[in-house]
């Protein structure tokens, strides 16, 4: 998987940062993490920052399985950060697939963005074993 983990556990928020490619196999190794970060720690907010990606590798059908398979984060809010317009489409048709199973996450252009709905100014990001 080709992106940086960080925790902030006085705030409980998981930080994924996807680049340069959005892979079926990044996603899918991403949703194994999450799971088992959940599985050790219990549950946390999380973003999904897809600011570096440049170009996705995925098709729409498969972006509208992963979302059907339903939040592994269930309850908790989950931000995707996408400043280009491919990728917060891909995010959107992502978001809406997963309301249909009770569960949407919010989608973003900016970090910033992210920081605000989840009300963190300074968040304190440690490194976390991806694997």
């Amino acid at each position: 998987m080709v992106c940086t983990v960080l925790f902030d556990t006085g705030r409980r928020v998981l930080f994924v940062k996807f680049g340069p490619a959005l892979t079926q196999a990044a996603l899918e190794d991403m949703q194994a993490m999450a799971k088992r970060l959940v599985a050790a720690h219990g549950p946390f907010s999380f973003i999904l920052d897809l600011s570096a990606v440049d170009r996705a590798d995925v098709t729409s059908e498969f972006i509208a399985a992963l979302a059907r398979r339903g939040a592994v984060l269930t309850g908790q809010q989950r931000i995707l950060v996408a400043p280009r317009d491919e990728i917060f489409g891909l995010s959107r048709m992502f978001a809406l697939h997963q309301a249909a199973t009770g569960d949407e996450p919010t989608i973003v252009r900016t970090l910033q963005e992210a920081y605000a709905a989840l009300g963190i100014d300074q968040p304190d990001w440690q490194p976390v074993e991806a694997s």
